[in-house]
């Protein structure tokens, strides 16, 4: 290849990484389908090979090409959504962590069940300056010029492609004098969509750069723990709803969010936790805002989407005490909130999502209507037989039980509050009995009224 370029020709190359952290986590070799075998070397004279950085720009030195410029696919070169170049993992001011964890789960050859939690270990692996040794694949521009191929103040670019075209858009990362930007450009301006509708593309062009916690990551934080309570996600809920507040405080709302059908200004269809930066001392900052709704947003549409959004992001769960459905998980962990979703609603929330996706995508609606919701988000869990049941029993007159006799309400992970309903039963019971648990698990119990 060296001797087809002309003088100032410029090789790219994309491969992937022989030492890229996701091989760590169990992902097969790419050519091979075997786990590990990049890692530990087992290439034989006859198989194809991928190299680490090192090594390979060793190999491009020896071809004759005097300098190789390195960018940084993520979650690889195939599929990638974003990429960082070298100057975006050197700066400190930059966190480059944020683009490599944020796409972990978005690599379809990532194995079921990693060995160890990706969005956990890319922070990190980014802050001992490991991320460009542990990138799962390059981009490298080589060449004998001395022009640079990459920008040298381009830091990072992040692509959205999974929309109509006039949608698509590149967000570019780029050092300046007075900090860094981040400008927002159409990828098709020719095809870019001026639509007066239910909903509106507001795409600004030049924002500030701002350095924080998302607040997705509380979230995945929980779920990667092996103790995670649906009370944990309950109190997750409640900081996002009071991260709401103050965000719409500084526009001028004043609102308590405590009813489902609250209606928000129309740019918060966008306010989900992945948009939501936490500084230093936990205020909250909107970034990435980019679709209006002419109507608002009610809030239960809002934590439907914003829910969706992040159970898709860090599934699976660790294992918890019991396996618990998409549907499950949603309606107990907004009820350790205090806020009740009611299965029509939560039905009717999913639909003007749906419609929402399908007017981004262009995708029919009832594509997006099957949402799984008996998929298990913890499918790692230990197999449970049936579920856990409190169960309380009534006697008759004259004070005997029977195993028939009995009222029972399903027990999940967590705090729960269980309430009996007597006034169905034919005669009062001169007696109760309440077995808060029908098998042997530990359990504690707060109150009995």
């Amino acid at each position: 290849v060296k001797d087809l370029l002309e003088p100032d020709g410029v090789l790219l190359l994309a491969i992937e990484n022989q030492l890229g952290l996701k091989y760590f986590a169990g992902a097969p070799e790419d050519h091979l389908n075997r786990p590990m075998y990049g890692i530990e070397g087992r290439y034989s004279d006859h198989d194809p090979e991928t190299f680490g950085r090192k090594s390979l720009m060793a190999l491009l030195e020896e071809a004759g090409f005097s300098r190789s410029q390195f960018l940084f696919p993520m979650p690889d070169y195939k599929l990638p959504n974003s990429i960082v170049t070298q100057r975006g993992f050197e700066l400190g001011s930059f966190d480059a962590a944020a683009l490599a964890w944020q796409n972990a789960r978005k690599d379809p050859q990532l194995p079921s069940a990693p060995l160890f939690n990706l969005e956990r270990a890319w922070p990190v692996i980014v802050s001992n300056g490991l991320g460009m040794e542990l990138a799962n694949s390059f981009l490298v521009a080589a060449s004998s010029s001395t022009s640079n191929v990459v920008p040298p103040d381009m830091l990072a670019g992040h692509y959205n492609v999974s929309r109509k075209p006039g949608y698509c858009k590149q967000t570019l990362f780029i050092e300046t004098d007075d900090g860094i930007e981040v400008r927002h450009e159409p990828l098709r301006a020719e095809t870019a969509i001026d639509e007066e509708g239910a909903y509106r593309h507001v795409l600004s062009r030049v924002d500030r750069y701002r350095r924080g916690q998302a607040l997705s990551q509380q979230f995945l934080n929980i779920a990667s723990a092996p103790d995670w309570t649906l009370k944990d996600f309950g109190a997750f809920i409640s900081r996002y709803l009071k991260a709401l507040e103050t965000l719409l405080e500084e526009r001028g709302h004043t609102a308590t969010l405590n009813t489902l059908d609250e209606r928000l200004p129309g740019l918060f269809i966008d306010a989900v936790p992945h948009n939501i930066l936490l500084d230093a001392e936990n205020r909250p900052a909107l970034i990435d805002i980019e679709w209006d709704v002419q109507e608002g947003v009610l809030l239960g549409h809002l934590l439907i989407r914003a829910l969706l959004l992040l159970i898709a992001s860090a599934m699976p769960f660790c294992p918890g005490v019991m396996p618990l459905t998409r549907r499950q998980f949603i309606i107990h962990s907004l009820r350790h909130a205090g806020l009740e979703m009611p299965l029509p609603e939560l039905e009717a929330f999913i639909e003007k999502e749906a419609e929402f996706q399908a007017f981004v995508t262009g995708i029919r609606a009832d594509h997006f209507l099957n949402w799984e919701p008996e998929q298990i988000i913890n499918p790692r869990a230990e197999p449970v037989q049936s579920k856990v049941l409190a169960k309380l029993y009534y006697s008759d007159e004259a004070g005997n039980f029977r195993e028939d006799h009995a009222l029972d309400i399903e027990v999940l992970p967590g705090h729960q509050q269980l309430q009996f309903s007597l006034k169905n039963l034919k005669t009062p019971p001169k007696r109760l009995r309440l077995d808060p648990v029908d098998r042997h698990i530990s359990f504690s119990v707060d109150n009995l009224r």
